[in-house]
């Protein structure tokens, strides 16, 4: 009877309303995602493979993505796949690319007419523009998804994963307790340890449910304030 797929539902949305109830995936921090992305100089060989994971691993945190935003899974919609049109680069005065805005049009939770924009900033930690800029340098199609292999197919879930958990494990990581869905976690935290309220940071990325409170209700480590002032455009 439990494994009845309506009970599954059921009880996967109890957990959503149920503070209680603990979610065992941990967040990736700033300091866990600069260990993930600089490892992959050692866990993959491919140059190619290699920005390409740097770049996702970046945006995921940066800008709050669900894998579903920057990967394909087969019999899942890929509307909702980011597209390199949906990116264009900021110059700042004197003309060198400071920023890069990400425009969401689909997404969980969205309707036709909401569309989402969302800055990453030079400035801030692990660079994502400078990391997302070496990515595109070396991508060959002028259209299509934005993560995609060189003869522009999209990344599969699986093998972002497969990419992600053999780093995992190069950085002593817990598979089971580290998910792509960690870098989402992370960035909650990291919004509200510079101060957002739960209220702002549902209205950035969707979230729907009572499952942010779950992330945001502990302790925050203290940021130091140089690095709040470079960091809180992300989620503006």
């Amino acid at each position: 009877m439990m494994e009845s797929p309506t009970i599954k539902l059921a009880l996967k949305g109890y957990s959503k309303l149920n503070l209680s109830v603990a979610d065992s995936r941990l967040p990736i921090t700033l300091l866990l995602l600069e260990q993930i992305v600089n490892a992959f100089s050692s866990t993959i060989s491919s140059d190619c493979h290699r920005r390409l994971m740097k770049a996702m691993c970046a945006i995921a945190f940066f800008a709050a993505l669900r894998v579903g935003e920057i990967t394909f899974r087969s019999g899942q919609s890929s509307k909702n796949v980011i597209q390199l049109n949906q990116i264009s680069f900021l110059a700042s005065t004197n003309g060198e690319s400071s920023a890069i805005k990400l425009t969401l049009r689909f997404f969980k939770h969205s309707n036709s007419t909401q569309t989402i924009d969302i800055l990453l900033h030079k400035s801030q930690p692990i660079g994502p523009v400078t990391t997302i800029a070496k990515y595109l340098s070396v991508r060959r199609h002028l259209s299509g998804p934005l993560f995609c292999w060189p003869d522009n197919s999209q990344v599969p879930k699986s093998q972002f994963v497969n990419s992600l958990n053999r780093d995992l494990s190069f950085c002593s990581l817990e598979t089971d307790w580290y998910k792509t869905h960690s870098f989402r976690i992370g960035a909650a935290l990291w919004a509200a340890a510079l101060g957002f309220s739960d209220l702002q940071i549902r209205r950035i990325r969707g979230w729907k449910s009572n499952t942010l409170l779950k992330y945001i209700k502990d302790p925050f480590p203290t940021i130091s304030r140089p690095l709040a002032q470079t960091s809180r455009d992300i989620f503006s």
